[in-house]
């Protein structure tokens, strides 16, 4: 029905959920940045980007740092990284969830939550 951009200047889904503390809790996604030490130059290109506030650039050894509690997993981070130091990783299994397969499928899913069948 969309496409979310993950922009949090005018999106109030975003700026509503950046407001918890654990956002990644309330987003459906499988995926979650991370970030590979070796590769970063500590630019903090991720930590202006991200919608959440997810990503840190420790002053210490200037290096990105993802706060998986807060990262949705939307990937603005990578494109914006241009030494290749950020990707998104697929979460642990356990983590993992099976989105619905159409618009259909997540209203039933939403009304069985609710008990409505």
């Amino acid at each position: 029905m969309n496409i979310c951009l993950c922009c949090d200047c005018c999106c109030q889904i975003l700026k509503n959920i950046k407001d918890f503390e654990a956002p990644a809790k309330i987003v459906s996604s499988n995926f979650q940045a991370r970030v590979n030490p070796d590769a970063c130059t500590g630019c903090q290109a991720c930590e202006e980007i991200c919608p959440m506030d997810a990503i840190r650039v420790d002053a210490k050894d200037i290096t990105a740092r993802v706060n998986l509690d807060r990262c949705i997993g939307c990937g603005l981070c990578v494109t914006v990284c241009e030494f290749d130091a950020v990707a998104l990783k697929d979460k642990e299994a356990t983590e993992k969830i099976e989105p619905p397969a159409n618009l259909v499928e997540t209203y039933m899913k939403i009304a069985l939550e609710k008990g409505l069948f």
